[in-house]
């Protein structure tokens, strides 16, 4: 028998060897409802022709889709179930008013924690400037530029100063040069 994964149309597969049998598609029987809609559909039309329903239970119970542990299925719901409880119990829980007061009491605790870790960081990026400022009598980067501008400009306010006086003549020298080289 072969088996295509690629729909129709696509080459088909024959899948052999030790576990060949098990990834055969299964050949359907005349009557197998896939979708437990369609075995209600059974049902009821059984009903409709006639016949009673204790009858049409007992005739159809060996066609009923498996519950059990024992299918794939069974076992996964199974395993899945206690997950799902506990799932439905905390949300349970994460509406009532304990839960929310919970919630919120973490909240607050987590945004505690990440304020002191920025404060902490934030102190750290600021310590080279708070250092630079506590040693710097012109108290820092600013300061130091205020202080460089007024120095740059001493030499200016002394020539004003001195062009306000015109009759302080400044003292010179008068030196004679000779010449070495000629």
């Amino acid at each position: 028998m072969s088996f295509s994964f690629f729909g129709q149309g696509a080459p088909a597969i024959d899948f052999a060897g030790k576990y060949g049998s098990a990834l055969q598609p299964r050949k359907k029987a005349a009557f197998s409802p896939e979708t437990p809609q369609q075995f209600l559909e059974y049902k009821r039309n059984l009903e409709k022709q006639g016949y009673t329903p204790e009858d049409v239970n007992a005739a159809m119970q060996q066609f009923a889709p498996s519950t059990s542990s024992r299918t794939p299925e069974g076992q996964l719901v199974e395993g899945l179930m206690p997950l799902i409880q506990k799932q439905v119990e905390q949300n349970i829980w994460a509406g009532s008013p304990e839960g929310m007061q919970a919630q919120l009491e973490m909240a607050r605790k987590d945004a505690f924690e990440k304020a002191k870790t920025g404060l902490m960081f934030n102190t750290l990026a600021k310590l080279p400037e708070s250092i630079a400022t506590a040693v710097n009598p012109f108290g820092g980067p600013v300061g130091a530029a205020m202080f460089y501008q007024g120095m740059s400009q001493i030499p200016q306010i002394y020539s004003n100063t001195l062009a306000s006086f015109p009759e302080i003549r400044a003292p010179g020298a008068s030196v004679q040069q000779y010449r070495y080289f000629s």
